[in-house]
């Protein structure tokens, strides 16, 4: 039986960039990853204009030192070489973090190969671009 998940989501506000952590006023919208489409988050009570270009979800685990993981994160692995990230698969009939994997150029691993002890956030694609590099064969 697996346990209801968190509705949380992270974004970057459109009038300051700041990011913020709340509840997606219209769900609907989460599939939509295009510059023009605009959301509102509902921080602890307050309505704020957020990005989908920015939206990360949570999906309920948490990286070996305790922080949440969330949509577009940025992760290491241990034992592994470079750094992967959290993406969604919207073809997956899967439920919960299940749909959620980690991509590393054509490399993606499910989140079921690896221990929570195993990884840790430390950063994301859009403060962290620089982080978007795979390990070259040599």
């Amino acid at each position: 039986m697996s346990k209801k998940r968190e509705k949380l989501s992270r974004d970057k506000r459109t009038d300051n960039g700041e990011w913020v952590y709340g509840i997606l006023c219209d769900a609907e919208i989460l599939g939509h990853r295009d510059e023009n489409v605009i959301a509102k988050l509902n921080v602890n009570g307050n309505i704020v204009t957020v990005s989908m270009l920015t939206a990360g979800r949570y999906f309920g685990l948490q990286d070996k030192n305790g922080k949440r993981i969330f949509e577009e994160d940025i992760l290491t692995v241990d034992g592994r070489d470079g750094y992967f990230w959290v993406t969604f698969d919207w073809s997956r009939d899967y439920h919960d973090h299940e749909q959620f994997f980690l991509k590393q150029g054509d490399l993606g691993i499910d989140f079921g190969e690896i221990s929570q002890q195993e990884i840790e956030a430390v950063g994301n694609i859009h403060d962290n671009p620089e982080l978007m590099t795979f390990p070259t064969e040599q």
